[in-house]
C-alpha cells in the first residue's frame, strides 16, 4: 500500500535494497526506467513521455513545459505535473550510456504507459525482494520509494533543501527540509546509539 504523502521518505531504498534492485532490471529498459527515478528523482509520468528531445548538448536531462503526446492519458498534450517540475537535470555517469544507447536506438524513449511504468517497477522491486533475502518488503515495493530514494541520497550527499526541491521538482521548501531533517536524524542516532552502547 501507497503511504500518505509527505510519508514517502521513510521509505527510501538502504544500499543493499538499491544494489538487489538494479540487480533484477533484465534488459536494458529496466536499467533506464529506474535509474531515471533512482537518480533523476523522475516521476512516472515523466519516465514515460521523456525521449531524445529531453537531452540538450551539455549531457542534462531539460524537462519541458509541454509536449505533443498522441497517449490516451494525455489526449494530444504532455504537461509536467507543476510549473516546478519544468526543469533541468544532470544525467548521472551510471545512467548515461543506457539512456544514450536506448535514445539512440529509440528516440521516443520508452514509450510506455505510466501504468505499465508502475507495474514493471513494482514487479522489479518484488523480484528484488524474492531473488535478496532480507532486501525489500511489502511496504516498500511501491515505485515512489524510488523517488523516496533519490531524494534522501541527495540530503545525505549535503545539498541543501533549495537543491533537493528544484532537483525533485517540488514547489514546497518544507518537502525538501523534511528530507534534510531525517537524513541527519537518522545519522545522529546511528552515531550516537554506537557511542553509547558500542
Amino acid at each position: 500500500m501507497m503511504p500518505e504523502r509527505g510519508d514517502s521518505a521513510q521509505y527510501a531504498l538502504s544500499a543493499e535494497q538499491i544494489s538487489a534492485l538494479l540487480n533484477a532490471c533484465e534488459t536494458l529498459e529496466d536499467r533506464v526506467m529506474i535509474r531515471l527515478m533512482l537518480y533523476c528523482g523522475l516521476r512516472a509520468s515523466e519516465v514515460t513521455h521523456l525521449n531524445a528531445a529531453w537531452l540538450d548538448g551539455e549531457g542534462n536531462i531539460r524537462i519541458p513545459p509541454r509536449q505533443r503526446c498522441d497517449c490516451s492519458e494525455c489526449k494530444g498534450e504532455w504537461t509536467p505535473k507543476t510549473k516546478a517540475s519544468i526543469r533541468i537535470l544532470p544525467i548521472p555517469d551510471a545512467l548515461r550510456g543506457d539512456l544514450l544507447f536506448l535514445l539512440h536506438k529509440a528516440p521516443k524513449g520508452l514509450q510506455r504507459s505510466r501504468i505499465t511504468i508502475w507495474q514493471r517497477t513494482k514487479r522489479l522491486l518484488r523480484k528484488a525482494k524474492v531473488k535478496f533475502p532480507g532486501g525489500l518488503s511489502d511496504n516498500t515495493a511501491f515505485p515512489h520509494a524510488l523517488r523516496a530514494t533519490c531524494a534522501t541520497l541527495l540530503a545525505k550527499g549535503g545539498m541543501n533543501s533549495m537543491g533537493i526541491c528544484y532537483y525533485m521538482g517540488w514547489k514546497s521548501l518544507t518537502v525538501g527540509e523534511h528530507y534534510i531533517s531525517l537524513s541527519q536524524a537518522k545519522e545522529a542516532a546511528m552515531a550516537g546509539a554506537k557511542k553509547i552502547f558500542g
